[in-house]
């Protein structure tokens, strides 16, 4: 496969980010519905993140420390646990790295992850989505209040547990909170670098990128993706009984799409989708 400076671009770009998913989920959900969907933070497969946290407190406030102040502590963290798991929504990506200096590292790009195939792509048979991470963001920031919304790059750590000043409150704050919903929505808000963009550094390799958005009102959110899918790769496994369907729904409006295989070890791209 010859390597344009438009395939660079599109595939191989910084704006580019991937995510992989089943076949049937590519097919009928995200290309044929042309929208992408965040779901709860709940529902990740992450026990940091899917499990529930303990909240702590520190500041002045603890002078007072008593009674009424620890059950209010417990409401606080109640109140946060539960806002933070099902309030909001995320969607996980890959990216490219940034090195072209080897020719061979093209082929460790985003949609080039075997591991990651094995894992979220159905085992390679499934798609991964090439999409443009600014429109994402202005797509979801467009329906969202800004406050609410964040996208960046994951930092991975050495340290196994959340970070503790992401699971401590300001006791000052909320000894004078009249409402503890707000409280909770205000620290997250405050901590969300390090409550929904650090993991375990053996997830090193995934790369990813996170879109979050706060939503109280709908279980998922939805994000249009028509102007902000990229390109399209099959999985080496993908089987050539939807490749017919997979080139209608990449002309409308037309979008690149190559075919994933191995040889030797070695991932490669082709033009040609069946095998």
């Amino acid at each position: 496969m010859e390597i344009t400076k438009d395939f660079v671009d599109v595939f191989l770009g910084d704006d580019t980010i991937y995510h992989y998913t089943t076949a049937y989920v590519a097919l009928e959900k995200i290309l044929y519905d042309k929208q992408l969907r965040l779901s709860p933070f709940k529902f990740s497969n992450d026990p940091r993140e899917y499990k529930r946290w303990s909240f702590g407190s520190g500041g002045w406030g603890l002078t007072a420390f008593n009674a009424e102040s620890l059950e209010r502590l417990v409401l606080a963290d109640e109140k946060t646990n539960k806002i933070l798991r099902n309030r909001y929504k995320i969607a996980c990506f890959t990216t490219n790295s940034n090195s072209l200096n080897d020719s061979m590292e093209i082929f460790e790009k985003g949609f080039a992850k075997s591991r990651m195939w094995s894992q979220y792509g159905a085992g390679h048979y499934g798609v991964s989505l090439g999409f443009s991470k600014s429109a994402l963001l202005k797509a979801l920031t467009k329906g969202h209040h800004n406050k609410s919304v964040f996208g960046r790059h994951v930092e991975y750590k050495k340290r196994r547990d959340v970070d503790v000043d992401a699971r401590t409150f300001n006791s000052n704050i909320l000894s004078e909170s009249q409402d503890l919903n707000e409280f909770a929505v205000a620290h997250i808000r405050d901590k969300s670098d390090k409550i929904f963009f650090e993991k375990g550094i053996d997830y090193q390799e995934e790369a990813e990128y996170r879109l979050v958005v706060e939503d109280p009102e709908n279980e998922y959110v939805f994000i249009s993706t028509k102007k902000c899918l990229n390109c399209i790769v099959l999985g080496d496994r993908f089987h050539n009984t939807y490749v017919s369907s997979v080139k209608k729904l990449c002309s409308r409006p037309k979008v690149p799409c190559k075919r994933l295989y191995w040889h030797s070890g070695t991932a490669m791209l082709t033009d040609s989708l069946e095998v």
